[in-house]
């Protein structure tokens, strides 16, 4: 993981908080264990902490990176359900509960494919986009949370235009 940190850690941070519009309050500590959870790897908040796997299986050396990202982005999870939360609030709505983590699935991988063209996000490729809610929620994010992430509106604007197409 460390090469992949040090050659492609900086711009996908970048990304990543530029989306979340934050940056991070410091460095974001993490082990590397033989064996972390089912998943292979965890975060535990106040402070962002993250847990990884060394063993845990990955269809591509950039999963890693991909992983690292996704569990440090859980350090700003209070700030996106309470932005979604405010927002259907306001609508008059209610949104699914996993809205947050199919956007956070969804920007780690668009992060690390930004900077790695040839990645293929853990969430398309592991089938987590194909079960449950997902499919929903994905048609959600691509219409509406990709476009911020590309620069078009600001976070504000993608969380009130996601919760505006949320059935």
């Amino acid at each position: 993981m460390r090469p992949l940190l040090d050659r492609w850690g900086l711009p996908v941070s970048r990304f990543v908080t530029a989306a979340y519009d934050t940056t991070w309050a410091g460095a974001v500590p993490v082990d590397v264990v033989a064996w972390a959870n089912w998943a292979g790897a965890y975060t535990s908040n106040d402070p962002t902490h993250v847990t990884v796997s060394s063993l845990a299986p990955t269809a591509a050396p950039t999963d890693a990176l991909e992983t690292l990202f996704h569990e440090a982005l859980h350090g700003f999870d209070e700030k996106v359900t309470a932005a979604l939360i405010a927002e259907a609030r306001a609508q008059r709505k209610r949104v699914s509960n996993q809205l947050w983590h199919a956007a956070l699935f969804h920007t780690a991988g668009a992060a690390v494919r930004e900077v790695i063209p040839d990645h293929v996000p853990f969430a398309e490729h592991s089938g987590v986009f194909a079960r449950g809610e997902y499919p929903l929620l994905l048609r959600i994010i691509e219409a509406h949370w990709a476009p911020h992430l590309r620069g078009e509106y600001d976070f504000a604007e993608a969380i009130r235009r996601m919760v505006a197409a949320h059935p």
